[in-house]
């Protein structure tokens, strides 16, 4: 019965669309892959020749070849399925043209990806959690620089905004110890400027969020790309600016005195602005080098949503919140594949942070506090981060390969306060609060290869060190003795059919106290805590074409078991004895050709799905915040080379919380709603010539205006609707 279902099936798919052979280019709309992630780095001259598309072989010999004008339409950054090359489903890429149908911001452009959800506090905004390993435990890296808050380890990624990179990677399932410790969960790569440049210049504006007669967002952007001799570079300009969003219609009031009380319509505190700005340059040095730098200056004003602690509603916004990141990257590979040097690169980078937090009085954030209960008038922080990284490569002979890196690291965190003046006291800065530290690893990485399967290890040793406290002017004595780790990571590669790939990896991975965990005073530091330690292994199987043409699926089994695990218990923070993650995801992937009259209709299809499981074994409760179901599915559609849209449905089940009520001296429960999420995206192309194009789009998130909640008991926006318009020259 089975073998004349998938024959019947098989036999639909073939009348329904032409075969593609797979050594097609993905659909432009939706390019993003289990593997063949462009990249930076220079190809070797034995490597161009086999970059070139392998000619389709139903195509006309005698059809003339595309001008090079028609080739700088396409997309820059594609990617090949080769006919015999199975898949990898721990690594994700996405192109400049994928980002722009998805959204305005990473969380949005990332939010549908089953192994990544985005979890929005009041004070932090946008934090990032991988396979129910939260953003302490993961690394976002821009342009090759860690995006790191100092302080807590948290940092508001609604900030980078899709004009800030041209390509994002993120890799999951025991990633790389190339970047140092904390990255249990998994990376994420923003590029600003990667793969082949198409000289180009786009224009855009949006607006939308219509609410009680008026259009409460706006956002305009400006970007070039040119290649100007051996010099590739990018400006990026971009402004958002938001009223605030508004709640879903089926939102229902919280109870009296609940920690985020909210009446409904327009979220309280919810306004901001946002302004980017971007350089980046890439230089070709001789035949083998490459000299990459870039900076990038960030300033997102924000209000913070009012909440209750003790009674006491607190309304605080940042008056200031701004990043600058800077970096220069040197990159050499050797041409010549007969010698034992290959690869070399080397980096600098810095990333300096401030924001100032003012608490309000009043709804309108409008009149400073002088309420007794309050913590503060204002709040402001100052961190400073300087860095390098070195990486060295040799091929012994094509079957070994050994990889060095280096990574080092020193962190300036300065805090101060205005406190609550006493009566008859002026308002007056409190001397900055001083903390710096530094760390590094060494990593070393062994790869083994045959025709049919590989073998790596790398194993890593890094260190963090605290070098000076000042407070109030005094230097206090510090316990200066680093702590050290060691992290390893194995993984074994087997094909095992023709088309499907086996993965096993196993390592041990480490995490740090930040600087609030250890140190805060409002809530709780512990100067005793140890690191996180967490056994992890990771069970895997890739496919391609395996059960139908153009088919792309990937199934994985995970198991984290984490020692010391740090948590906000009661009123400090504490290392919770031990904790469980463990879960499976799978992906499905299928790409179709057909004709509708004489046109060609492009469709790529996914589906998804995440289960995971939590366990903090000390008290016998789920960790906080992390949804047991994720299912994702999405339809990209190109039509007639004018008309393409994305159509995509996101169900994350309702998550649990725990908080400890000191007024009640008992442990409460929350339970925050989920639901299907359903988004789409509509870009028409209205205008098209050889030397501009000009387009109009529309994006509706939140079609069924369900009322949800995510990282916290705050909601978040219902039905919102935009409208843009955009040329390119």
């Amino acid at each position: 019965m089975f073998v004349k279902i998938f024959i019947l099936v098989k036999i639909i798919f073939l009348a329904f669309g032409q075969t593609i052979p797979v050594t097609e280019q993905l659909p432009d709309q939706d390019q993003k892959s289990f593997a063949g992630i462009s990249s930076d780095k220079p190809a070797p001259a034995s490597e161009k020749k086999t970059n070139k598309q392998i000619p389709n072989s139903n195509t006309n010999k005698n059809k003339t070849k595309k001008s090079p004008k028609n080739q700088d339409k396409k997309v820059d950054y594609t990617i090949l399925v080769k006919g015999k090359k199975t898949v990898q489903g721990d690594k994700f890429t996405f192109s400049s043209s994928q980002i722009e149908m998805r959204g305005n911001s990473l969380p949005e452009v990332l939010n549908s990806e089953i192994s990544l959800q985005f979890l929005w506090v009041p004070k932090q905004g946008s934090s990032l959690q991988i396979r129910g390993f939260d953003e302490r435990n993961s690394l976002v890296i821009f342009g090759g620089i860690p995006v790191k808050e100092i302080f807590d380890g948290h940092f508001n990624l609604d900030v980078f905004r899709n004009i800030l990179f041209e390509q994002v990677t993120f890799e999951t399932g025991i990633p790389t110890l190339f970047y140092g410790p904390g990255t249990m969960g998994g990376i994420i790569k923003l590029n600003p400027l990667s793969g082949k440049v198409i000289s180009r210049t786009t224009l855009s504006m949006e607006t939308g969020n219509y609410y009680n007669q008026k259009l409460n967002d706006l956002q305009i952007s400006a970007k070039t790309i040119q290649q100007t001799g051996n010099w590739k570079w990018m400006l990026a300009l971009g402004y958002n600016q938001s009223n605030g969003y508004y709640l879903s219609s089926k939102f229902t009031p919280n109870e009296e005195n609940s920690i985020f009380h909210e009446d409904g319509e327009q979220r309280a505190g919810s306004k901001s602005t946002s302004f980017s700005l971007l350089a980046a340059a890439r230089r070709q040095v001789g035949s083998s080098g490459q000299l990459f730098a870039f900076g990038a200056f960030i300033n997102n004003p924000r209000e913070i949503p009012p909440f209750e602690s003790s009674n006491y509603t607190r309304y605080w916004k940042y008056v200031d919140y701004a990043s600058f990141f800077g970096g220069i990257r040197y990159y050499w590979q050797n041409t010549n594949n007969n010698k034992l040097f290959q690869k070399f690169s080397t980096s600098l980078y810095t990333h300096i942070h401030h924001d100032q937090i003012n608490a309000y009085e009043d709804s309108q954030y409008q009149i400073l506090t002088s309420d007794p209960l309050a913590w503060f008038v204002a709040s402001a922080y100052n961190n400073k981060s300087f860095g390098n990284s070195t990486k060295l490569f040799w091929k012994l002979n094509p079957k070994h390969i050994i990889q060095l890196k280096t990574n080092y690291h020193i962190d300036l965190h300065s805090q101060r306060e205005i406190p609550i003046p006493e009566t008859g006291e002026d308002i007056s800065w409190n001397p900055w609060e001083k903390y710096t530290q530094h760390g590094g690893s060494g990593i070393l990485a062994y790869k083994y290869q045959e025709k049919n399967w590989s073998a790596s290890w790398q194993n890593s040793f890094s260190f963090l060190q605290l070098l000076q406290q000042e407070i109030n002017n005094t230097s206090y004595e510090v316990d200066k003795t680093p702590k050290t780790a060691l992290e390893s990571r194995l993984k074994l590669k087997v094909k095992l059919l023709e088309k499907i790939n086996f993965n096993l990896k196993g390592g041990r991975k480490v995490l740090y106290p930040t600087i609030k965990e250890l140190f805060a005073n409002h809530v709780g530091g512990n100067p005793d805590l140890k690191p996180e330690t967490a056994w992890m292994a990771d069970l895997g199987f890739d496919g391609n074409g395996q059960f139908f043409p153009n088919h792309l699926w990937s199934l994985r089994f995970y198991y984290y078991d984490i020692k010391d695990m740090i948590q906000k218990y009661r009123d400090s923070f504490g290392n919770v004895g031990h904790a469980l993650i463990t879960g499976f995801e799978t992906r499905s992937k299928w790409k179709f050709h057909t004709r509708i009259l004489t046109e060609k209709l492009k469709l790529f299809f996914v589906l998804g799905y995440r289960f995971l499981y939590t366990k903090n074994l000390e008290n016998s409760r789920s960790l906080d915040y992390r949804s047991p179901h994720r299912f994702i599915t999405s339809l990209t559609a190109s039509f007639n080379k004018k008309l393409k849209g994305r159509f995509e449905a996101i169900y994350t089940s309702s998550q649990v919380a725990y908080w400890y009520n000191s007024v009640g001296g008992q442990w409460e429960r929350d339970d925050l709603p989920g639901g299907f999420l359903l988004n789409s995206y509509l870009d028409y192309k209205f205008f098209q010539g050889n030397h501009f194009n000009s387009s109009i789009y529309f994006r509706i998130n939140n079609l069924l205006d369900i009322n949800y909640m995510t990282g916290s008991l705050e909601p978040r926006p219902g039905r919102t609707c935009h409208v843009g318009i955009k040329g390119s020259f």
